[in-house]
């Protein structure tokens, strides 16, 4: 056993027992973490998985940031619009694809009654 692999074994087993406190003393956050404690290890053991979620937190930023400037949405239309949008910016960035071309080619297409353009395929031009 390594270094690490001792170190995260004792914050583990020092981890739990807090929770197990909290739990006896009936802090629901702490019967629910409980419950679902081994998932908290998931990246000691997966390679590829890291430990926080930045990541995640990184990829919702924009839409976070979009929603606090202008205030949300006011119908159910506008909220799958901003939905839609939001979606298609992140997935073609994400791609490698220009946003702003891929909307323009999805445009052409529907206007001209030809396939749609891949959010998947190669960068456009």
């Amino acid at each position: 056993m390594t270094v690490l692999e001792s170190q995260l074994k004792a914050i583990r087993v020092r981890i739990k027992a807090l929770l197990e406190k909290g739990a006896e003393k009936g802090v629901p956050k702490c019967g629910t973490i409980l419950k679902m404690e081994p998932l908290l290890w998931t990246f000691t053991q997966e390679e590829g998985i890291e430990p926080t979620n930045n990541s995640a937190e990184r990829a919702i930023r924009p839409a976070v940031l979009w929603k606090k400037r202008s205030f949300g949405v006011e119908s159910e239309r506008g909220g799958q619009y901003v939905e839609s949008m939001l979606s298609i910016w992140a997935t073609s960035r994400r791609n490698g694809v220009s946003p702003i071309s891929f909307l323009r080619e999805l445009i052409h297409s529907y206007r001209t009654k030809v396939q749609n353009p891949s959010i998947f395929s190669a960068p456009l031009k």
